[in-house]
């Protein structure tokens, strides 16, 4: 079991004389190949070499794939599968613990995986009722972006937490580890009615 987003160690040997030094690995699931992960060159035709895992979905179907960039028709893929966990969209903040004020700005910092949750994220406040209220979008080329949003005019509470979307893929998502405060709440008129006594 191994996590997204974090660097392995890939092991390969190729026979010279056949299939050269060089090769690609590659990460492929149960419908294909999902990404390369890089290039590899030995003199010797053996290395241990680290590669790093992209955000993928959960899944225990997953097998690295080795292929001879001098024929590729030489080729090897893990002899079992092996499981990636930590998901295809990360929130990395806010992730438990702030403390933030009602009508104004804060800061989110997102990721998503390229090849399976694409570049469009949508946010929302949520609470243990969940839903309370819709943060807006974001969008990066590169799947990470550091975003500041308005915080509405919600209750105070300790509760809340952000969850974010991906916009290609709703069923792939994140969400703050633990909860967070919001303080301040909806503004209250000076006056309240209720005091008020009618003279006739």
């Amino acid at each position: 079991m191994v996590a997204s987003d974090s660097l392995v160690e890939v092991t390969w040997t190729s026979p010279i004389i056949s299939a050269g030094t060089g090769v690609r690995i590659e990460l492929w699931d149960g419908m294909g190949r999902l990404a390369t992960l890089g290039y590899n060159w030995d003199p010797r035709g053996l290395h241990t070499t680290e590669v790093y895992l992209p955000l993928v979905p959960k899944a225990s179907d997953y097998r690295v794939q080795v292929v001879s960039t001098w024929d590729s028709q030489h080729y090897d893929l893990s002899d079992e599968p092996f499981t990636i966990t930590g998901g295809a969209v990360r929130l990395h903040l806010p992730n438990g613990g702030e403390v933030w004020n009602a009508r104004t700005l804060q800061t989110i910092h997102w990721k998503t995986g390229l090849v399976t949750a694409g570049t469009g994220v949508e946010f929302e406040l949520r609470a243990t009722q969940g839903k309370v209220a819709e943060l807006g979008f974001a969008w990066d080329p590169d799947g990470e972006d550091v975003n500041q949003i308005f915080i509405p005019n919600v209750p105070a509470n300790s509760d809340y937490r952000v969850h974010i979307t991906s916009t290609w893929a709703p069923e792939l998502f994140d969400e703050s580890d633990a909860s967070f405060t919001i303080l301040g709440g909806p503004e209250r008129n000076a006056v309240d009615d209720r005091l008020w006594t009618l003279y006739k």
